[in-house]
């Protein structure tokens, strides 16, 4: 700031002495302008031309000094920001360090009460199968009564909607299989109560023809569930039989469960009705057909749940269908039972393959009945 004062002092002189100058030489006399005065005049010049360069170079020289410090100032304090800037950054990774630790500890203990809720399920359904395969027919009991017979029972979970079902009475036979809605442990729940009807009206109404025992199960099944007055609309496809010793004939009557039998080397398929056991109720009386089917000659019959035909798979991927079922029955039913149930459980698989899962617990029971079975 002081060489920018004296430069524009300077220059003012400046200005003052060539003003002078030129009044000298216009108005002074010729007597007076000697060598002498333009010499003085000469060196007054130089002397504040000199001066006025000096302030100039002055002037430069402060102004890159301050340039410097400004900009070593601005250095240091970019420095100082850096630094700032670093320890903020470690403090974050330590930060982001910590929060992800504390994130892989909640992983943990979220997979471990998961594990543990998951193995404490699996122990309770574990535990209801053995409830379930105790209700139902001892392994074997089913080829103690028919020797030539067969049960392929497939659960898509570890417990079944599926289930069948038999019991012997005098000179009857009582031999059904149901399919419950839904399947795991709700339908697990609803076969149970199929099995527990079943041996309740049995024990009682045994003397009943089949479709009145039908008729029975569904008042039953509504009465439990209390469907006549809630909003429970659960219920069974069942297919039920009674074999008569005494009489040598089967009757049968189904609800959406159909009988396919074999006589002669003919197939004949007998259709359920279309109602289920229980559920909705819109008919004033619910009723069941009976069929009677003559047991004299050698006779294969089958019940199956619609898990099998409903299976999708095969290179189109679609379901399996009844008509397949038929013509793999028409295929097999002179071979030993248990060899039919080899064939049967290897084509499904084969028709499900590795990418289709199973979608529905699958039920199918095959006997075969002899004259020499009644004697």
């Amino acid at each position: 700031k002081g060489a920018i004062f004296w430069l524009f002092v300077f220059l003012g002189f400046t200005i003052g002495v060539l003003y002078f100058d030129s009044s000298f030489f216009v108005n002074t006399p010729e007597v007076f302008k000697s060598d002498f005065m333009h010499s003085v005049l000469l060196g007054i010049n130089l002397t504040i031309v000199n001066a006025m360069v000096f302030f100039i170079g002055l002037y430069f020289i402060n102004m890159q000094k301050d340039s410097l410090e400004v900009i070593a100032i601005k250095n240091q304090e970019l420095k100082a920001t850096e630094e700032e800037i670093r320890q903020n950054l470690e403090e974050l990774n330590i930060s982001n360090a910590h929060l992800e630790e504390a994130q892989k500890e909640v992983e943990r203990s979220k997979n471990t009460v998961i594990a543990k809720k998951n193995k404490s399920i699996l122990s309770s359904i574990n535990y209801a199968k053995k409830i379930q395969k105790a209700l139902l027919p001892q392994k074997g009991t089913l080829q103690t009564v028919f020797e030539e017979s067969f049960v392929l029972y497939k659960p898509r979970d570890v417990v079944s909607g599926d289930f069948y079902w038999l019991e012997e009475k005098k000179n009857k036979i009582f031999l059904a299989l149901g399919d419950c809605t839904g399947h795991g442990v709700p339908g697990a729940f609803m076969s149970m109560l199929g099995i527990s009807s079943l041996n309740k009206i049995v024990s009682v109404h045994d003397f009943l023809p089949v479709h009145k025992l039908m008729e029975f199960l569904h008042i039953e099944i509504r009465k439990t569930l209390r469907q006549a007055t809630g909003d429970n609309r659960d219920g069974m496809d069942i297919g039920l039989c009674i074999i008569d010793r005494k009489k040598q004939t089967l009757e049968f009557a189904g609800a959406k469960v159909p009988l396919c039998y074999f006589q002669n080397n003919e197939l004949i398929f007998v259709k359920g009705n279309k109602t289920p056991i229980g559920g909705i109720q819109r008919e004033e009386k619910r009723v069941f057909d009976k069929h009677v089917i003559d047991l004299s000659q050698t006779t294969t019959f089958y019940f199956f749940s619609d898990g099998y035909i409903d299976q999708f798979g095969g290179p189109e991927n679609r379901k399996f269908s009844s008509r397949r079922l038929k013509n793999l029955l028409h295929s097999i039913h002179t071979l030993p039972m248990k060899e039919q149930k080899t064939i049967l459980n290897q084509t499904i698989k084969d028709w499900q393959g590795i990418t289709e899962k199973q979608i529905d617990d699958i039920a199918v029971m095959g006997v075969k009945v002899t004259p020499t079975f009644f004697n």
